[in-house]
């Protein structure tokens, strides 16, 4: 028995490791698979279904086949022969007899008895005279001369090309249809709205917004030079005449242009760092810091973050929240809508879009009439008092009021709350900073409270805090939620909510839980913080913010502690605005700047300006100083414009100081603007501002591009405050020859246009020259023409022809000009498309290297199309003749010779098959007589013998080609039973186009054979390729019939697996032509229930068919209608037309029916659950034509058990970013299941891992940090609930579980090159009851010290791994929304870094253990030391260690090694051994602290408390050694114990003889024996008996 078990033991072994080896193996190959896979996805790729446009059908590289041999070599094969002289071997000697007589020798025979001779023949015996010898040749060879062997070799034979199809492989460029979605200029404008206006910005949003979702073609493209980027074909590529460019800044020009915005009052560019230079130039652009856009104006953006731009969009709309909405071309290829932050880094700057002078000159038309009438008004105004100010600052903050959806107790009603204004300890206020586009402040606003315990218990639990009157909550947070407050062990000790009351104040309204209430110390103390707001007109004049509460808490942050902008506080501010630019034409530099400021400047204003020029020299400066004054109107979205200056006075005694490129200057103080309303009642601000222009002269050009970086700043201070602003400018000189070439096809003119355009940066072009070859090729009646039509030669040769063009300056003088040279070709169409290239070249005057340009224009070719017509069917019903018509417009050049022509009427376009159709010999005559030359209206001009201008062949059906003389003439082989397809023809000369011809038409017929045609639709497919043009048609011909499948389509046998038992059969039936109606009639398998039937295909508008009790079927809509009835198992179904009444039929066509069933178990007897059963559908169809046949099909369905069941360990987590944690919850064994045999718990081990470091990032991604993280189990979090699985699945939440326990334990893997590691906690989950639907919820706090406006780069990495041990269930969670952004608010019973630490009992952290004492030790530098202090473990079995309160008894030192030790354990538990081994150590870090040092060498489980907050676990055994005390000698207990130990010695004598007696009975053995079943079972021996003997039977 032992042997066989060891047997089975190593079959189970051997077993389970060629499972192992199958895995491994089966990892590796798909390892390998990914990879190579993965690698040739790299590749370009080229679409199966590719719609090329190279001209040819399908790829092809020669083969054997495409070569024919010709033997050249002039001489016969032959073996060879050697040369041969006889010698004597050749020959043999012959002795031949040449004697008459018989040889003879008288014998008795010849004598008679006498002896006398009677014998009558003569006595004879041959010698040698009777012979004679001769010499026979036996070699038989001739002698001759030796003849060399010949066998031919490949160089007997001249290989040549035989196959007329050209070599070709696809690649992408084969893809490229230059004729697809080409526009015209009126294609383009078609798409432009009509409700344009005089209000440019708004007709650019408009324009931009009607473009939206345009994309660049995907067919008509060229490649960039890296050779894989396609660059599409656009409008506005085609409109700004760089049709395959990048294409965002040709978008926006495109915009511009047609939102009515001229050249003079805006430039455009189709690049996008030229276009700022150009707007630069023009005051026209801003960096992205410096102004917030409005609708309408661009926006520019460097993607790659290289610092210079590469994208360009137009501003939609300014939002509330501060992002953009931009409308974007080339963006994913197309016109699109994003949506962008205004501080991302990749915004550069905007192009100001400028205003119509037509609305200017409206704005500034102002009567003094109506200015009196506004000045009166304003009189009369009464005067706005403080409380009215800030309504336009509070009036947005007004929320609904919403239920709350989170309470912990029965909501108090608000005048039953309780101020706690004395329990109100501190309002603060951090991380402010100053709005000035709002004139608010946002601070962190945090409210520090303390609460007695005895004064809760006696006034109530629900209390409020009203704030002072300036602070803002945000309406995000006056969602009448409650938000829970923790304290730091993780306990809910209450929530907090904020709302705004009817009279407008902001209160914070605490409820505490009367649990913990009860649970808690002597004092609750704790905060509660929110990102808010402060009106800006709270603050005094020197920025400091002082607010006081109704209850005299104060507000209090000053100045120094708020982040002001540079340029601007609460009271005063200043801008600097400039642009520059380079006037080519004079060689200066001209720049212009503003200072402005709208509240006014403390004092004088300090200017100054730096240049710094490379690669030129520059003059002294010019400088003029204008103060003008300037109104400015606010629109929505915070946007504003500015109108023209309303007066300007030139500063003419405004000294100034120039030096080494310095320009300084003092500016008089500025007032703040004037608040004004003009006449439409519209409110607006006039202000005063200071224009600086200053002009250098340029020279000494030296470099292609020299640069000048400018920087202007403003600065003005009192002793209180300062405020200043700078900007800067940078401009490039482009000091280079420039030459450009572009070139259209005029189809009219049948002439290409071609335009030079040269010296766009204004260089002297004195004694340059220019040549282009086409030049001397103007087309017929045409002339070049020169713009600007002076400062130029043209030279020409002996012929009169254009040879070059000198460009020419009065003596003295430079000719600087940009000049655009224009003329035109004749083009030279042919059939094919093709590329025309044009090459011009320049050569300085100045001696630099001459450069060129080539331009390129492509010619479209001829046309092909083809088309058939109806069939006529055979009268036997077998074939049906098509008729096919093949249409060339053809050009003036016609076709040249070579050109191959293939008529394929086996392939459809993509290079399919269809049905089989051909030509007969009668029809091959027929397409010989039918090709003709035709007009434009196809009106036939002259028949074509095409024998005579092409070389023909057709592929017959024997696999061979013929030519069409051979068909005709009958020499070929039964030429006339054969049938053709492929017809290929060479041109042999060029076709030419006949006069009033222009187009050549093909017309012929083939056979199509429909005897063989399958139910349904056969379409017969026939295609055409004339050079690189193709063209095809194909006819559909439909047979009728009926067809049963499954739902998928598959009339094969099928299987299906599914719990509900549904299974869905199609009906398909085809009508080859009308019929009155369709019957159908559908016998359902044994065993199935019908469900449902509905309509698909042409059906599939019908709806819902219903089925009535009765049986009744109906359903129809407008066009078609469905009857019939339902008995048993048999569906009778017929659909007629819904107008059938006035004799409307049905179309010939396919109809599909849908019929639904459900397996129905109690019909199948005996039904088994996992067996296989097999359902048969028959169906049959009748028309007006009769019976259209019948179909079947098979499906075999097995009952799925496993979709009832739910996931045995089903884990979630969420983040919860206000509050730090992630929230866990695991729904274990839902269904209740017996999960581990034999068991009545389970142990659950759950590890949460998490890396330790955290990269976080300002507002400016660049600006980034990294941080350390922490994170801790929250032990009053764990809690383990019962569970109940409703109907739907989902699992709710019940009582909760007691009697279980937990532990956790912490481990940290090696640091990494930043000093991160992997942590992982484990949390192990005891006695959880088996057979029980559980829920286990816990918490996970995370702490990092993140500065305020900081958020996360991306996810926290935390893993998670829930298992049951002992099982294979398991669930494994990646938490990948743990991301650290700013909290909007939060609250917290206490918020030092603390350590808590727990006492616990050993295996059940759940059960926590006070009493227990630690002395506080300290190291000194040799050893630990007592400090005279001890802790102990309170109610709750913790202890909290923090850095000292300025009043408390212990003091901490800094850079202090400490550590606790425990010295007596709590009641009932065993004190630890070595109680060191435990110690718990820390410090608190100072750096700069030398008053303290900390050892070199930390023990490794020290922790620092400034830096992370720490929770610790300390186990103690119970003292299981019980304690009895028994009664003295002769006391009143001493007849209970003997009595009491003489019964149950008794019981004990009894229960051994018994148990003895039981095991003699069984032998005492204990048998294993494997069952008929594989498993292994035991018990006793008389047992098994039976099993036993059936196994060794079995065996």
């Amino acid at each position: 028995m032992k042997n066989t078990l060891n047997h089975y033991i190593r079959n189970f072994q051997d077993k389970h490791k060629s499972i192992r080896l199958y895995l491994a193996v089966f990892l590796v190959l798909a390892a390998g698979i990914f990879l190579v896979v993965s690698w040739k996805l790299h590749h370009t790729g080229i679409s199966m279904t590719a719609d090329y446009q190279c001209g040819y059908t399908a790829e092809h590289v020669h083969t054997d086949a495409c070569y024919t041999k010709t033997l050249v070599c002039q001489k016969e094969e032959t073996d060879g022969q050697e040369g041969h002289t006889h010698t004597e071997s050749c020959y043999e000697e012959k002795t031949t007899l040449n004697c008459e007589k018989e040889e003879h020798v008288h014998g008795q025979e010849c004598y008679d008895e006498d002896g006398t001779l009677i014998c009558e023949k003569e006595e004879h015996t041959h010698t040698e005279n009777c012979y004679y010898t001769e010499r026979e040749q036996i070699c038989g060879k001739e002698e001759q001369e030796p003849v060399p062997a010949h066998h031919h070799t490949e160089e007997c034979y001249k290989t040549e090309l035989a196959c007329t199809i050209p070599e070709h492989t696809h690649t992408v460029e084969c893809l490229i249809d230059e004729t697809a979605d080409v526009e015209t200029e009126a294609d383009w404008e078609s798409t432009i709205p009509q409700n344009l206006t005089e209000n440019w910005a708004e007709n650019v949003v408009l324009i931009a917004q009607s473009q939206m979702g345009y994309q660049e073609s995907r067919k008509n493209f060229r490649f960039a030079d890296d050779g894989t980027t396609r660059k599409g074909y656009t409008r506005y590529g085609a409109w700004y005449g760089n049709e395959y460019g990048d294409w965002c800044a040709m978008f926006a020009a495109f915009c511009i242009r047609y939102a009515g915005i001229p050249a003079e009052q805006m430039p455009v560019n189709s690049g996008c760092a030229a276009w700022i230079s150009e707007l630069k130039n023009a005051g026209m652009y801003v960096e992205s810091q410096t102004k917030q856009p409005k609708s309408g104006d661009l926006v520019f953006f460097d993607l790659d973050q290289d610092g210079s731009a590469d994208h360009v969009g137009i501003v939609e709309k300014v939002q509330e929240s501060g992002t953009l909405k931009v409308v974007e071309g080339n963006s994913a290829d197309m016109v699109k809508e994003n949506e962008w932050v205004t501080e991302d880094a990749k915004i550069l700057g905007y192009g100001l879009i400028p205003e119509n002078p037509l609305l200017q000159t409206q704005k500034e038309v102002k009567t003094e009439e109506k200015a009196a009438e506004e000045m009166a008004a304003d009189a009369e105004e009464p005067e706005h008092t403080e409380d009215t100010v800030n309504t336009a600052n509070t009036a947005n903050t007004d929320a609904p009021e919403t239920e709350s959806d989170e309470t912990s107790q029965a909501e108090t009603p608000k005048e039953q709350r309780i101020s706690m204004s004395e329990q109100v300890t501190g309002l603060t206020g951090g991380e402010t900073r100053y709005d000035a586009d709002r004139n608010v402040y946002s601070s962190d606003l945090k409210v520090d409270f303390n609460f007695q315990k005895e004064q809760i218990e006696k006034n109530g639990y629900q209390y409020y805090y009203e704030y002072p009157e300036g602070v803002i909550i945000p309406n995000g947070l006056l969602d009448g939620k409650n938000h829970d407050l923790y304290d730091a062990d993780g306990k809910k000790a209450g929530t907090y909510q904020f709302e705004k009351t009817e009279s407008g104040a902001y209160r914070l309204d605490i409820d505490f839980e009367q649990a913990y209430v009860v649970a808690a110390g002597e004092t609750i103390q704790g905060f509660v913080q929110f990102s808010g707001e402060i009106d800006g007109t709270k603050a005094d004049g020197d920025g400091n913010i002082k607010l006081v509460g109704k209850d005299q808490v104060k507000l209090d942050i000053p100045k120094e502690s708020i982040k002001y902008p540079d340029n601007e506080t609460n009271h005063y501010d200043i801008s600097t605005k400039k642009n520059g630019f380079y006037e080519i034409k004079n060689g200066k530099l001209i720049y212009t700047v503003y200072v402005t400021s709208l509240k006014g400047t403390p004092e004088t204003i300090d200017f100054q300006d730096v240049i710094q020029v490379e690669g030129m020299k520059l003059g002294s400066p010019e400088i003029t100083v204008t103060k003008e004054t300037v109104s400015r109107y606010y629109g929505e979205n915070g946007s504003w414009w500015d109108s023209n200056p309303i007066t300007e006075e030139t500063m003419e005694d405004q000294e100034s100081t120039s030096e080494n490129g310095t320009i300084r200057m003092t500016l008089p103080k500025i007032e703040p603007a004037q608040e004004k309303t003009d006449n439409n009642g519209g409110s607006y601000k006039e202000y005063t501002r200071y224009k600086i222009v200053y002009t250098y002269e340029v020279t000494n050009l030296n470099t292609e591009q020299p640069t000048a970086k400018n920087i202007a700043s403003a600065s003005s201070e009192n002793d209180k405050t300062k405020v200043k602003s700078s900007a800067e400018t940078n401009i490039t000189i482009q000091n280079k020859h420039t030459l450009e070439k572009t070139g259209s096809f005029d189809a009219a003119e049948n002439q290409i246009i071609w335009k030079i355009t040269l010296n766009r940066n204004h260089l002297n072009l004195a004694d340059s020259g220019l040549t282009d070859e086409m030049l001397a090729k103007l087309a017929d009646g045409t002339d070049v023409t020169i713009q600007p039509a002076e400062g130029y030669e043209i030279t020409r040769n002996e012929s009169g022809n254009i040879t070059g063009i000198r460009f020419t300056a009065e003596e003295g003088k430079t000719n600087t000009g940009e000049y655009t040279i224009t003329y035109r070709t004749k083009a030279e169409p042919s059939w094919n498309s093709r590329e025309v290239k044009n090459t011009a070249t320049f050569r300085p005057g100045d001696g630099s290297a001459q450069i060129s340009t080539t331009g390129t224009v492509w010619i479209g070719g001829g046309e092909i199309a083809k088309a058939v017509g109806s069939a006529e069917k055979s009268a036997d019903g077998t074939t049906m003749v098509l008729p096919w018509k093949v249409t060339l417009t053809v050009p003036e050049s016609g076709i040249l010779s070579g050109t191959s022509i293939v008529d394929d009427p086996t392939k459809n376009q993509w290079g399919g098959a269809g049905g089989t159709h051909y030509l007969t010999k009668e029809q091959v005559q027929a397409w010989s007589e039918g090709i003709y030359w035709a007009d434009a209206e196809e009106n036939r001009v002259e028949t074509v013998s095409v024998s005579e201008i092409a070389e023909i062949s057709f592929q017959a059906s024997d696999g061979k080609s013929y030519t069409l003389s051979e068909i005709l003439n009958h020499t070929a082989e039964n030429a006339d039973s054969l049938t053709y397809t492929i017809c290929k023809m060479t041109l042999k000369d060029t076709l030419t186009v006949p006069s009033g011809a222009k187009k050549l038409i093909f017309a012929y017929k083939t056979t199509a054979n429909i005897a063989d045609a399958s139910i349904g639709s056969t379409w017969f497919c026939n295609k055409i390729r004339v050079g690189q043009r193709e063209a095809y048609a194909d006819y559909e011909y439909k047979k009728g019939g009926i067809v049963k499948t499954d739902e998928n389509g598959s009339a094969e046998t099928t299987s299906k697996k599914n719990a509900d038992g549904t299974l869905t059969w199609k009906i398909t039936a085809t009508l080859a032509e009308k019929s009155s109606m369709l019957s159908v009639l559908d016998t359902l398998p044994e065993g199935m229930e019908l469900e449902e039937i509905r309509g698909e295909s042409n059906l599939s508008g019908v709806g819902q068919i219903t089925i009535s009790k009765d049986g009744a079927v109906s359903g129809g809509n407008s066009v078609y209608q469905i009857t019939g009835t339902q008995q048993n198992r048999e569906v009778s179904l017929k659909l007629t037309r819904t107008d059938a009444q006035n004799g409307a039929k049905l179309d010939a066509g396919v109809y599909t029916l849908v019929v639904k069933c459900k397996v129905s178990k109690e019909k199948l007897d005996p039904y088994a659950a996992g067996e296989m059963y097999s359902f048969q559908n028959h169906a049959e169809a009748t028309s007006d034509k009769g019976s259209m046949g019948s179909a079947d099909q098979t499906q075999q369905w097995t009952e799925d058990t496993s979709e009832n069941e739910s996931k045995v360990v089903d884990k979630t987590g969420v983040w919860d970013n206000d509050s730090r944690r992630v929230k866990y919850s695991i729904c274990l064994n839902p269904d209740g299941r017996d999960l581990v045999n034999g068991a009545d718990t389970l142990t659950l081990t759950d590890v949460m891992q998490y890396y330790t470091k955290m990269g976080v990032h300002s507002t400016n991604w660049s600006d980034k940090k990294t941080l350390d993280l922490s994170a801790w189990l929250v032990p009053g979090s764990v809690k383990l609930y019962r569970a109940e699985k409703q109907k739907d699945g989902t699992v709710l939440k019940g009582d909760e579980i007691k009697n279980w326990t937990w532990t956790v334990q912490t481990s940290v893997g090696n640091p990494d090159w930043q000093g991160g590691t992997m942590t992982a906690s484990t949390l192990t989950a005891n006695g959880l009851p088996d057979e029980t639907p559980m829920i286990l919820e816990y918490d996970y706090q995370f702490q990092a010290d993140v500065p305020r406006g900081y958020t996360g780069d991306y996810a926290v990495m935390v893993f998670n791994s829930a298992q049951l041990d002992g099982t294979a269930y398991k669930d494994d969670e990646y938490q990948n929304d743990v991301i650290w952004k700013e909290q909007t608010h939060t609250g917290q019973v206490s918020t030092e870094k603390r350590c808590t630490l727990y006492k616990v009992s050993k295996g059940d952290y759940g059960t926590t253990l006070a009493g227990a004492v630690f002395q506080l030790q300290k190291y000194d530098g040799t050893g630990y030391v007592n400090t005279g202090i001890s802790y102990t473990t309170d109610t709750d079995g913790k202890i909290i260690i923090q850095w000292q309160k300025e009043d408390a008894d212990l003091s901490y030192e800094k850079n202090v090694l400490y550590r606790l030790v425990e010295t007596n354990a709590p009641k009932d538990y065993l004190l630890p051994e070595n109680p060191e081994e435990n110690a718990v150590y820390f410090y608190f870090s100072e750096d700069g602290n030398t008053a303290n040092t900390l050892p070199k060498e930390l023990p490794k489980q020290a922790f620092d408390l400034t830096k992370t907050s720490q929770i610790i676990y300390i186990e103690n055994e119970k003292n299981e050694t019980p304690v009895y005390e028994l009664p003295e000698s002769g006391g009143s207990g001493t007849t209970l114990f003997t009595v009491s130990g003489i019964a149950l010695m008794g019981i004990a004598v009894l229960y051994g003889i018994s148990s003895l007696g039981r095991r003699r009975e069984r032998g005492g053995k204990v048998i294993l024996y494997p069952c008929c079943g594989g498993e292994i079972h035991c018990a006793a021996k008389e047992d098994i008996n039976h099993n036993e003997q059936k196994w060794r039977k079995n065996k």
